[in-house]
């Protein structure tokens, strides 16, 4: 895999109360996103991810720190989870009480 590197204008220091990130989407599963610290790239995750994120489009670059609000997931595990292992996985929820997003609808039993 190419690298996949964080490239932008903000401060791309990783400290214990900020950290520089790129958020990629999954083309090939609907959204799951994989927070990935700034100075890691594609090589350093599990193959099973590699996989999964193979040929991901870029959708946002972030610098979070515990005062940041994220949407879908609470910010001190995706910290915690760009401290070590470097990189956060985001899957689609369950239900979205919103209507905003477009879930598939659960299997029939």
């Amino acid at each position: 895999m190419g690298p996949s590197r964080y490239h932008g204008p903000m401060n791309t220091t990783a400290t214990s109360d900020r950290i520089a990130c790129q958020v990629l989407r999954s083309i090939r599963r609907e959204l799951t996103y994989l927070y990935l610290r700034h100075d890691l790239d594609l090589d350093a995750l599990p193959p099973a991810l590699q996989t999964l994120f193979a040929g991901a489009e870029p959708a946002m670059r972030l610098e979070l720190h515990s005062g940041s609000v994220l949407a879908q997931e609470d910010i001190a595990t995706v910290l915690a989870n760009l401290r070590d292992p470097g990189f956060h996985l985001q899957l689609p929820p369950r239900e979205d009480p919103s209507g905003w997003l477009d879930l598939p609808r659960p299997r029939e039993p």
